[in-house]
C-alpha cells in the first residue's frame, strides 16, 4: 500500500506541475469500497488533500441484488431502473435546454427518453436524495405486498410480479448498509468541480464521476492479454493500447484533432521533414501544425533512469557497505603502481603462457587432453579410442526437456495412457465412461466453444485447469478415504481439447 501512496503523490506533484499549481489539483475520487473498515477514504485523503472521496453509483446500485429475487428478471430490471432514475436527477432547466438541442437536431418533437439522454444528470444532496430511493423501495415493496395477499387469499401468486426476497434481519440490514451510504454523502455530487466534460468540437457532454471508464479499461485489457503472456509481449500491448486510447479520449471527449493514427512519432517526422524541405512553421504549412508533441518535464522531483541513477556512493568501485558504513580495504600501493606503469598494449597472446589447467575455446580437444597420462610417453600415433575417452570431460551434463509421455508417467506413478472414448466407438459404454462422460457434460456449460484457447474464463486453458483441479480433488478424497486404487477416469489429467 505504501509503494501506491507513493506513486499517487508523485503523479499529484505531476498534474499540479502541469496546472501551474502549487497545491493538489485532484478534487474528487471515486473508489467502490468506502465506508469500510479498512477506511480507504482516509488513506485518499493523505494523498490527494483536497479530494472528496465518493462512492460509484454502479458499485451502489450493484449491492441491491442481495435483496432482489432473481436478479437476472425482468423484475429486477425495472428496480434497477427506477433507481437509476432516483439517483440521477435532471432539474426542468436542464430538461428545457436539452429538449431544444434534440428539437434542432431532428426538426421534430423529441421524446422523453431521448431527452433524458441529451441531459446533464446530477445526483441531488443526502436528504432529497434518501427521500427519492425511499419511494422507490416502498412503491416495489408495496407491489409484494399485493403478490403475497393474492397468496392468502388463494389465488395463483405467479400472476403477480415479486421484486423482493423474503423481508429478514439480513434483508434489513442490506438495506439500512446502501441508505447509510446516502446519508453519508457518498452519492451526491462533489461541490467544488463539474461533473460533465465538455467537447469544444461537437458540443457533446461527457460524464466525468463513477469508476465507468476504470471498468471498461479493465475489461479490453484482460480481453487483450489473456491469462498467461510475455513481459515483452504485454509491454508493446500495453503502450499501444493506452495511446490508441488516449487518443480516442482526446479526440470524443476534449474535442482534439483527430490525425487519423495514434503514432505519434511518425506524425512529427513528418512535420519535421516537411520543416527540412523549406515550409514555414509560423504560416502552418507544416503537413500537421496543430500536433501536440509531448515535451521532456524538467527533472524536479529527482527521477533518474538507468546509467543517471545517483549512487549512494561517488565511487562506484568503492561503494559503501550499508551495515558498517565503511569503505572497504584499500589495495596494496606496489601493487597499484606496477599496474599503471605497465605498458598493456605491448602485451601479446604469445607472451601469456597457458598453464596445463587452461583450456581456452580455440584449442584443441584431443591435442589439450593427450598428456592426462603423465607415467606414458607422448605417442602421437596413438588410437582414436583412446583420446576420444577424454571427450566427455568437455562435454557439459545435458537434460532433454521431459516429454508429455514421461510427465504422465512420472505424475501418475506409471500408470496407463488411456485416452477418452471416442464419440463413434462401437464399443459399449462402461460405467466409468459414463460418469466421465457426465462430469465433462457438466463441466462445459460454463465455457464456450467458439473463442480463442486463451480467452479469459471461457477458454479452452481454463477448462484445462478447471479439469486438472477436479481431477487432483477427486485423487486427494479418495486418498484420504483409504482408496489407493484409482482408475485412469480419476487420476488422470487433460489429454485432448474439449472440442
Amino acid at each position: 500500500m505504501k509503494e501506491i501512496q507513493d506513486n499517487l503523490r508523485k503523479l499529484d506533484r505531476h498534474l499540479a506541475y502541469n496546472s501551474n499549481s502549487t497545491t493538489s489539483t485532484i478534487w474528487a475520487v471515486w473508489i467502490d469500497n468506502c465506508c469500510t473498515v479498512a477506511r480507504v477514504e482516509d488513506k485518499i485523503k493523505e494523498v490527494f488533500p483536497n479530494a472528496e472521496s465518493k462512492l460509484d453509483a454502479c458499485h451502489w446500485q450493484q449491492r441491491w441484488d442481495a435483496i432482489l429475487e432473481a436478479t437476472t428478471s425482468k423484475e429486477a430490471a425495472y428496480f434497477r431502473s427506477a433507481m437509476r432514475r432516483a439517483i440521477f436527477v435532471v432539474n426542468e432547466e436542464e430538461f428545457e435546454r436539452a429538449k431544444d438541442v434534440v428539437q434542432k437536431k431532428k426538426n421534430c418533437q423529441p421524446t422523453t427518453k431521448e431527452i433524458l439522454a441529451e441531459a446533464r444528470t446530477t445526483t441531488p444532496g443526502p436528504a432529497l436524495l434518501r427521500e427519492r430511493v425511499q419511494k422507490v423501495l416502498a412503491y416495489f415493496m408495496y407491489l409484494d405486498s399485493v403478490a403475497n395477499a393474492a397468496l392468502l387469499n388463494g389465488e395463483d401468486a405467479n400472476k403477480y410480479p415479486r421484486f423482493f426476497k423474503p423481508v429478514t434481519a439480513a434483508i434489513r440490514h442490506a438495506i439500512n448498509r446502501r441508505l447509510h451510504y446516502i446519508d453519508n454523502g457518498c452519492l451526491t455530487d462533489p461541490t467544488t468541480c463539474d461533473m460533465h466534460i465538455a467537447n469544444a468540437a461537437t458540443g457533446k457532454h461527457f460524464i466525468a464521476r463513477g469508476t465507468s471508464l476504470n471498468e471498461t479499461v479493465n475489461k479490453y485489457l484482460n480481453a487483450l492479454l489473456g491469462n498467461s503472456i510475455g513481459i515483452d509481449r504485454a509491454d508493446r500491448l500495453l503502450n499501444s493500447f493506452f495511446e490508441a486510447w488516449n487518443h480516442r479520449i482526446g479526440t470524443q471527449r476534449l474535442g482534439a484533432e483527430d490525425f487519423g493514427t495514434v503514432k505519434t512519432e511518425v506524425l512529427a517526422l513528418l512535420n519535421s521533414l516537411a520543416d527540412g524541405a523549406g515550409y514555414s512553421t509560423s504560416n502552418d504549412d507544416l503537413p500537421f501544425p496543430t500536433l501536440s508533441v509531448p515535451k521532456a518535464l524538467p527533472n524536479k522531483f529527482n527521477e533518474t533512469m538507468g546509467l543517471d541513477f545517483d549512487l549512494p556512493h561517488s565511487d562506484v568501485s568503492n561503494p559503501v557497505a550499508p551495515d558498517t558504513d565503511q569503505t572497504y580495504e584499500e589495495p596494496n600501493p606496489k601493487l597499484m603502481e606496477l599496474l599503471e606503469n605497465m605498458d598493456w598494449d605491448a602485451i601479446t597472446d604469445e607472451d601469456i603462457e597457458p598453464t596445463e589447467e587452461e583450456v581456452t575455446l580455440n584449442d584443441d580437444p584431443i591435442e589439450a587432453f593427450g598428456d592426462l597420462d603423465n607415467d606414458e610417453e607422448d605417442d602421437p600415433d596413438a588410437s582414436m579410442d583412446e583420446q576420444v575417452e577424454h571427450l566427455h570431460l568437455l562435454v557439459l551434463d545435458t537434460k532433454l526437456p521431459e516429454t508429455s509421455m514421461q510427465s504422465f508417467a512420472r505424475l501418475t506413478n506409471a500408470q496407463p495412457w488411456i485416452p477418452f472414448r471416442k464419440a463413434n466407438s462401437t464399443v459399449p459404454k462402461t460405467e466409468f465412461d459414463l460418469a466421465e462422460e457426465g462430469l465433462f457434460n457438466q463441466m462445459s456449460k460454463d465455457y464456450k466453444r467458439h473463442v480463442s484457447p486463451g480467452a479469459p474464463l471461457y477458454g479452452y486453458k481454463d477448462f484445462e485447469l478447471a479439469w486438472n483441479i477436479e481431477v487432483a480433488e477427486r485423487c486427494r478424497r479418495l486418498m484420504d478415504d483409504g482408496e489407493h486404487s484409482t482408475n485412469h477416469h480419476i487420476c488422470c489429467t487433460w489429454q485432448g481439447k474439449p472440442w
